[in-house]
């Protein structure tokens, strides 16, 4: 954590999961230097089964969609027409 001993605002975290990755991180900090902002960065779809809570304890959100937009599809496609479900493979 050099970079929180040196004159930054923000810390961006990466593949945020679950609450406690926030938590951890925030604990790291506050013991280097107080008021240093927290951005967590979602980039898998576990994540959003935490959502609420990770941006309760975060700062700010990062969102990289990719994976989260590809769930996205597949549940649109289930919606549009469930027999053809079966027959789609995500690779």
């Amino acid at each position: 954590m050099n970079s929180v001993s040196r004159d930054v605002d923000y810390v961006a975290l990466s593949f945020v999961r679950h609450p406690e990755d926030i938590r951890q991180l925030r604990e790291i900090i506050e013991k280097k230097k107080k008021g240093v902002k927290i951005i967590a960065k979602i980039e898998k779809v576990e994540a959003l089964e935490n959502l609420e809570e990770i941006v309760a304890l975060s700062d700010g959100i990062l969102w990289w969609l990719e994976e989260i937009w590809l769930l996205r599809l597949v549940r649109a496609f289930y919606l549009v027409n469930k027999r053809k479900l079966s027959n789609f493979v995500m690779l």
